[in-house]
């Protein structure tokens, strides 16, 4: 678990993000508002994320009570850099006022979201696990 300590303060909230890696995933734990304001440490992690040889990440939104269209565009961006090189990005656990932003944009059609961490981790084991059988056949 890696713990990034440079906090991004914007009036009274504070954005933190976690890392953990689990096998070819990367969790993302953010916590805080994701806005104009603070979206570019977000950006900035997950450009590093995507620029591995694994490119499976999971955002856990447990933590975010808000997220602008610049939020948004930068979880869409990194979804398109995860795909093009044979990954995907997930969501799980997001706030209720997420999720609604979510259904309003119609995003919650382009990306998977889970209700728990560990469901969105299983994802990406099973879809895996369906690329290894059409090899094979």
């Amino acid at each position: 678990m890696l713990l990034l300590p440079d906090f991004t303060k914007i009036g009274r909230e504070i954005v933190n993000l976690q890392l953990d890696v689990f096998d070819n995933v990367t969790v993302i734990k953010i916590s805080g508002r994701i806005d104009t304001h603070s979206v570019q440490r977000l950006r900035q992690q997950l450009t590093l994320a995507t620029s591995g040889s694994d490119k499976n990440i999971v955002i856990d939104l447990a933590g975010v009570d808000f997220i602008d269209s610049s939020g948004l565009a930068t979880i869409v961006q990194a979804m398109k850099q995860c795909r093009t090189g044979a990954g995907d990005l997930r969501l799980c656990k997001p706030t209720q006022s997420v999720r609604m932003v979510l259904e309003l944009t119609r995003l919650d059609k382009a990306l998977d979201i889970f209700p728990t961490q560990e469901s969105a981790l299983a994802s990406f084991v099973h879809t895996t696990a369906d690329a290894h059988e059409l090899h094979l056949a």
